[in-house]
């Protein structure tokens, strides 16, 4: 069962952040970190291990990594090798899917967001699990 009041999330998305962070607080979760720069992301996970971080699929802005090349910089930091990673984009197809699978993602989120779906994601993988339901309708 997941602690909520000391289990730490880190969005780094522009679009959803604020509905993602909404959604999470009103699930019970309290350490939440947000930011819409990849560039910030190393300062944010040095105060606070995050237990999972939300990427986006896409890059953030111009001159800024995708979820997947941010997500391998990630992995390699002994800090983060417990931690479950979730990546939300739209039309991910199922070789997009199965490649996230490949490379160590916990799971799949699609565009748009849903309110039931994506709490029930965060919990099943912060509880060790995977979430790719979205990629088996392909």
């Amino acid at each position: 069962m997941i602690d909520k009041d000391n289990c730490h999330i880190l969005i780094i998305s522009e679009h959803d952040a604020l509905a993602m962070n909404a959604l999470l607080q009103i699930n019970g979760y309290k350490n939440i970190y947000k930011t819409s720069s990849s560039k910030d992301v190393l300062s944010i996970i040095e105060e606070n291990t995050p237990d999972l971080v939300i990427l986006n699929y896409h890059p953030l802005a111009e001159n800024e990594s995708t979820g997947i090349e941010l997500f391998r910089q990630l992995k390699s930091v002994a800090t983060l090798k417990n931690t479950a990673f979730l990546i939300h984009g739209a039309r991910l197809n199922q070789e997009k899917c199965q490649e996230l699978k490949d490379i160590g993602f916990s799971g799949v989120l699609e565009y748009p967001l849903h309110v039931n779906k994506f709490p029930k994601a965060c919990s099943i993988v912060l509880d060790g699990g995977t979430y790719f339901r979205p990629c088996d309708k392909y």
